[in-house]
């Protein structure tokens, strides 16, 4: 029989959780993708404030954008849980709020220090 992994538990969750936030928040597949794509610009924005090229050149790595998407479905796993715990219903509004408000937060600023540093190098090789 074959066991679980935590990369298989990830994967999935990683289809599943956008799904459940969509269905749950009512948002279309487009809506919702636009509202991370735009999230992850504004963080971009906080970060780098009036570095335009920064901003550019990092928008357009590839990298940037798997950091942006697994710190995004922690947030959400981590919403859905606490959902389920207090037995709350799913509003719109909040989760566009609790999601923004999660951009600003230093604990996503520690997170992308900590990918720069990991991937400073790959960032460079793409003209960043």
């Amino acid at each position: 029989m074959k066991t679980i992994t935590h990369i298989d538990t990830q994967r999935t969750e990683g289809i599943v959780n956008p799904l459940l936030i969509q269905e749950s928040f009512s948002f279309s597949e487009m809506e919702y993708k636009q509202f991370v794509y735009e999230l992850g610009l504004k963080f971009l924005k906080e970060f780098y404030g009036q570095d335009d090229l920064a901003i550019q050149m990092v928008e357009r790595s590839i990298y940037f954008w798997k950091w942006w998407k697994n710190e995004y479905l922690q947030w959400e796993k981590d919403l859905l849980n606490y959902i389920t715990r207090n037995d709350l219903l799913a509003v719109k509004e909040n989760y566009v709020e609790v999601m923004s408000n999660l951009l600003l937060d230093q604990l996503t600023f520690e997170s992308y220090l900590t990918f720069l540093k990991i991937y400073k190098d790959k960032l460079r090789c793409q003209n960043i």
